[in-house]
């Protein structure tokens, strides 16, 4: 069985960090993260309102980097052109959005084109995310 693994963006110090334990019971979430004024690394208590879980969706892209929910990617296309979108967690799949608003499922193990996309990650890197690289959303 597959642990689940998620990180977390804290509103508070608008930053990425790393997610240790989430309490349901007391709807709160500890992180870990480096302190920027001694770099150690520190660890902090949140609610589940100071923060926004991304959880990772078990594949990484070309450069080995983990792919998460929330997470923006560039895609090649196999007809030269580029998509980039956003991942997403959709009935049951985490998925990559299309222009029309439908999606594919980001899986590693499907060579199927949609829409001239493959859904296998040789083409596929992530070049930020949703909260941190707000400049990468579309109007």
């Amino acid at each position: 069985m597959t642990i689940p693994k998620f990180r977390a963006f804290s509103k508070y110090n608008l930053s990425i960090d790393e997610v240790i334990e989430i309490s349901f019971d007391e709807k709160t979430v500890i992180i870990q993260f480096i302190d920027e004024h001694d770099e150690s690394i520190t660890t902090d208590t949140l609610g589940f309102d100071d923060i926004k879980l991304m959880q990772y969706t078990g594949v990484k892209d070309k450069n080995g980097v983990e792919i998460y929910e929330g997470d923006r990617i560039s895609i090649d296309s196999v007809l030269g052109e580029i998509l980039i979108t956003d991942v997403y967690f959709a009935r049951g799949a985490f998925r990559y959005r299309h222009d029309d608003n439908s999606g594919s499922v980001l899986d590693i193990k499907s060579t199927t084109k949609v829409k001239g996309y493959e859904t296998i990650t040789h083409n596929i890197e992530v070049i930020g995310n949703i909260y941190e690289n707000r400049e990468l959303l579309d109007d």
